[in-house]
């Protein structure tokens, strides 16, 4: 591509300073290699593990896109009545982004819904570390409701990027 990157050496004290005066964070990707780092030291201790590499850009240079899920329904009987022993469904008259921790939106046959764990859910994963909705989606409805085991693999799951208009699955 025709992006130019430049690299600066950053004298280590300062950086920490600067870095020291973050007040929030957000992990918009990479959470995966903070949960795989972090486990890693945790079982080892060793020095080499203790460090994860970052890039810090302000939130005025982020665009958090969507990453979805097209799931084949049509062999699950009674999926709404299923769904509902894992999540409470709020009726919305069209795809936004989330509101809230924990909520993630659903379109199933012909109506957008905003889903929200049911609180006995996410008590199983408060030993977690971080709670990410994917995991539970994986955990508890793909596995459970689906049979989905290879979530990477099974045919019945398409991934489709933020940057794809999801009206167009209408």
């Amino acid at each position: 591509n025709d992006e130019t990157h430049t690299f600066w050496f950053a004298e280590t004290n300062k950086l920490t300073q600067l870095i020291e005066e973050i007040s929030h964070l957000y992990i918009a990707d990479g959470h995966h290699r903070m949960f795989t780092g972090n486990s890693l030291y945790e079982k080892t201790k060793l020095p080499n593990h203790s460090h994860i590499p970052v890039v810090l850009f302000d939130f005025s240079q982020l665009e958090i896109k969507g990453y979805h899920r097209l799931i084949d329904a049509h062999q699950v009987k009674n999926l709404k009545k299923k769904l509902l022993d894992y999540i409470d469904l709020d009726e919305i008259s069209e795809a936004e982004a989330t509101k809230y921790n924990n909520e993630f939106i659903l379109f199933y046959k012909k109506k957008w819904y905003a889903a929200k764990w049911k609180p006995e859910i996410l008590e199983k994963y408060l030993h977690h570390k971080v709670i990410l909705d994917t995991e539970i989606l994986n955990n508890e409805i793909l596995l459970n409701i689906f049979g989905i085991t290879d979530f990477k693999n099974d045919k019945r799951i398409q991934y489709i990027e933020g940057n794809v208009n999801i009206f167009a699955f209408e």
